[in-house]
């Protein structure tokens, strides 16, 4: 078998596998046949418009496509862009392949194994695939019909002698047999692939593990799921595949059907609560829940985040897997504006714990009694917490807390008491799940950069300008322009702790503003004058609204009330300030002059994220993460109509006539947009390199419109890692 060696690697033209030193590192489709391409032109220029034709089939796409691809096809390897070993940039013209490629031959099991790819066909017909594996391997077509036959004669009876039901067989492998624990190595990877991994979970017999991915590295997740027992073979497998985006799946008690949380491409407020039979792939509708998403031990109940009634805080509810009978448990303090999230059955399926939200920060952790309704809270420090679920014995809490610095792992007994954190596990764990069977440790851990490119708005006459990156090994988000347009605030973690930095529009000179080291402190705004930022920080628990001068002197705190008081910006002539605050129970917009002084409600019915117009007429604003305009003169208040089912959430800015926008609906197209709201027309104006960050301000416009900035995600991966003999130490 004849493969490709370069270095310490070995890939073959039929392998969507790459391998160094014995190590497999699986592809995509798309960085195998790039790999391919560049191996087989090695030390001559493969120009960009054959590597679109060969990739893409001539396809259009934006340069930015091709620019992601051999980011993530160096970092296989690890190169960067400044560090070209093996990929080098030929500038303006395409790529080169800079170092010696040798065409050998190796014996056909020292070959890259070829990855199965997940699909519907593999998932949900074994059978039929060994079946067509047989066809290839026999060359005369009556050798393959005898083969098929006596194929199907000897699963028959194999099926007959485990008594599977014949509507599973095609699923024959979910025989409930356990794994053995040891045949699992500690802190080993379940699968390493490309992307984003989260949210495992064991089904009942420790022997699968189901979990979200975004196989093509975009906005949505898909449902997978891996059979431990197939060891370092073991393949991806895939149950979901939608354009909407997948997450927290849950296994059946009974191991038959899986249960997700799917937000569809539209844009729609809450989650549709979906089941998936393993069986035939068939998938049926629960209801619509705001999230949270956990299985009851007898399999006839859900435990959800949802509100029993319009406009009421968001409780921990249970709904049958009918649909048909829906039960609150847990009634959050409206007037606080808390919500409840993330809920968990007991072992005994008597008790749920779940979180309780005072902000978007922090969270206690609370236990109900299904039975009686009686609620103990375990925790009373309002720290952030991640994820949590019963110890199998049932007698502690485990959760991930960032109360120790980064986020660890902790646990808190039952019936309450001092939380202690869980020695020997790694930190920085994100989701998890414990098995009962096999007293495993599945977790998701994730590595994240996120930086800012700020690049000239494309006109018609053209621009020369090259863009440009605030970029470091931390995180960097929220970009503002000054009013003048020469300078750029933002929010960086890169001395440790989030504060407020400035740089030029040129991405230079990049100085810290504050020094707090405080949480809750961000969305920072120029003052129309330029002399002042506005923020909200968090210095007592709640956020409230804070203004600083750019020299560093005068720092006031504008709102006292205790409430969450966020996402601050100024009227266009400096006298207001406008922000968000949930004071009455809910975030609505609200306004108080500058100077200081009693705050007033502008909105009724949810507003967050206010922006003035140019003119002081307007104020923009987003509800339900949908773009509105209120009118400040009338007191009206309608949506953008063009933008009317195009989820913005924080990705938005208004200069001008135009609004500037991103889609975050899942599946749609990642660009820049701009709407003229004169002419009520949309074009897109280029396409972003890298993912959409969600849950920050992402986007500025200067004021004269002409240079952009926004925040995207250039590095993202997480991996399900397994940790063996886990009893919470």
């Amino acid at each position: 078998m004849l493969v490709y060696k370069f270095g310490p690697y070995l890939i073959s033209r039929n392998s969507a596998v790459l391998k160094r030193d014995g190590v497999t590192i699986p592809l995509t489709r798309r960085r195998h046949s790039m790999l391919i391409l560049l191996l087989e032109n090695a030390g001559n220029v493969v120009t960009k418009d054959q590597i679109i034709d060969s990739i893409w089939h001539g396809l259009a796409i934006g340069e930015s496509n091709l620019s992601q691809l051999i980011y993530a096809t160096r970092k296989l390897l690890g190169d960067t862009a400044q560090d070209q070993h093996f990929i080098e940039t030929v500038p303006g013209i395409g790529y080169r392949f800079r170092i010696d490629v040798e065409l050998i031959e190796v014996d056909e099991e020292d070959e890259p194994s070829t990855v199965d790819p997940p699909s519907n066909t593999s998932r949900r017909n074994g059978v039929a695939t060994q079946i067509l594996r047989l066809g290839k391997m026999l060359r005369s077509p009556y050798a393959v019909i005898l083969g098929i036959a006596l194929l199907l004669v000897f699963v028959v009876t194999l099926l007959v002698l485990r008594g599977v039901r014949p509507k599973f067989a095609g699923r024959s492998e979910f025989s409930g047999r356990t794994i053995p624990a040891s045949n699992i190595p500690n802190n080993a990877p379940v699968l390493s692939l490309p992307g984003i991994e989260n949210s495992p979970a064991f089904s009942n017999d420790g022997r699968y593990i189901c979990f979200s991915w975004n196989e093509d590295q975009g906005s949505n997740h898909d449902i997978f799921f891996v059979d431990l027992t197939e060891g370092a073979l073991r393949k991806a497998r895939r149950v979901t595949e939608h354009p909407g985006h997948n997450i927290q799946p849950v296994w059946s008690p009974d191991g038959r059907e899986i249960a997700f949380l799917r937000l569809p491409a539209v844009a729609e407020e809450r989650f549709h609560l979906i089941i998936v039979s393993m069986g035939d792939g068939t998938e049926r509708e629960v209801g619509r829940v705001w999230g949270g998403l956990d299985w009851s031990p007898d399999g006839q109940f859900f435990a959800v985040s949802e509100s029993d009634h319009p406009g009421k805080s968001t409780g921990i509810s249970l709904i049958s897997r009918d649909g048909k009978v829906r039960l609150p448990l847990s009634r959050p303090t409206a007037d606080l504006n808390t919500f409840d999230s993330t809920p968990r059955f007991s072992p005994d399926g008597q008790s749920i714990a779940f979180l309780r939200w005072v902000n978007d920060h922090s969270a206690d952790l609370h236990v109900v009694d299904i039975s009686s309704g009686r609620t103990i809270q375990l925790t009373s420090d309002s720290r952030s917490i991640g994820d949590l679920q019963w110890n199998p014995n049932g007698e502690e809490i485990i959760f991930v807390s960032n109360r120790g610095g980064s986020k660890q792992l902790w646990k808190v007994p039952s019936g309450g008491g001092e939380p202690k954190t869980v020695v020997n596990v790694p930190p920085d764990i994100d989701h998890f799940d414990i098995s009962s069977r096999t007293f495993q440790l599945a977790y998701s851990r994730s590595v994240q950069d996120m930086d800012i490119r700020v690049r000239p708005i494309p006109t018609a006459a053209g621009s020369s300008e090259p863009p440009c990156t605030i970029r470091s090994s931390s995180i960097e988000h929220s970009p503002n322009f000054s009013p003048d347009g020469r300078h750029l605030s933002f929010e960086s973690d890169r001395l440790g702790t989030a504060e407020i930095w400035i740089s030029r529009n040129d991405c230079s000179e990049p100085v810290p503003l504050t020094s707090f080291n405080l949480p809750g402190l961000g969305s920072s705004r120029w003052s129309p004058d330029g002399e002042e930022i506005i923020f909200n920080l968090a210095k007592d628990e709640k956020p409230q609204i804070y203004s600083l001068r750019t020299d560093r002197s005068n720092l006031r705190q504008l709102t006292t009330e205790w409430a969450n008081n966020i996402l601050p910006s100024f009227s266009h002539n400096g006298r207001w300030v406008f922000f968000s605050s949930d004071r009455m129970g809910k975030y609505d917009i609200w306004r108080l002059p500058s100077s200081g002084g009693e705050a007033t409600r502008i909105t009724v019915g949810g507003g967050m994220s206010p922006l003035a117009s140019a003119d002081g007429r307007y104020l923009f604003y987003t509800r339900n993460e949908l773009l509105r305009r209120f009118d400040l003169r009338s007191y009206t208040d309608e949506p953008v109509s063009e933008l009317s089912r195009i989820k913005v959430k924080r990705y938005w800015d208004q200069a001008g006539d135009n609004i500037y926008f991103a889609s975050l609906n899942s599946g749609q197209r990642q660009a820049i947009y701009r709407l003229n709201l004169k002419t009520r027309q949309i074009e897109e104006l280029f396409e972003i390199e890298g993912a959409l960050p969600i849950t920050v301000p992402g986007l500025s416009v200067s004021r004269d419109e002409k240079h952009i900035a926004y925040c995207f995600i250039s590095y993202s991966e997480s991996n399900i890692i397994i940790l063996n003999d886990f009893r919470s130490h």
